[in-house]
């Protein structure tokens, strides 16, 4: 289902990223939607404004890309394994965190292992939340 205002997917009552509000959209019935004077034939529409349950949950399906890369993450992160934990912290904007690890070995190396799977998969986030670009 589409936003009327963007066209973005709707995953809820309100557009994720114009904030419209859509949920005229989950409400109807096919007494409101008939109504308004829809034809029975027209399919997309009821599909539409219909189809959707009240309680649609977001999921969060699109994400920003970051500028950072997340492969020179990964390289700064396998050398952390070797002495100089916390790099990859730095590199994606976290400096707390990379001063952290710097100071304690990558939490005995343990957050870097976890940070590298993590970046392996590509769930590792930037400062800003936005996932690193391949």
């Amino acid at each position: 289902m589409k936003c009327p205002n963007c066209g973005a997917n709707l995953f809820g009552p309100r557009c994720e990223f114009c904030g419209e509000d859509v949920s005229f959209m989950y409400t109807e019935t096919p007494e409101v939607a008939a109504d308004k004077n829809i034809p029975e034939d027209d399919a997309p529409y009821r599909e539409l404004h219909i189809s959707q349950p009240k309680d649609a949950v977001c999921d969060n399906s699109f994400q920003e890309m970051s500028g950072k890369s997340r492969s020179v993450a990964m390289l700064l992160c396998g050398i952390g394994l070797f002495g100089f934990s916390g790099l990859h912290r730095f590199y994606t904007g976290k400096y707390i965190s990379g001063i952290l690890y710097l100071l304690t070995y990558g939490f005995l190396w343990i957050g870097t292992i976890a940070d590298l799977i993590s970046l392996s998969n590509g769930t590792f986030t930037d400062s800003e939340g936005n996932m690193l670009s391949s």
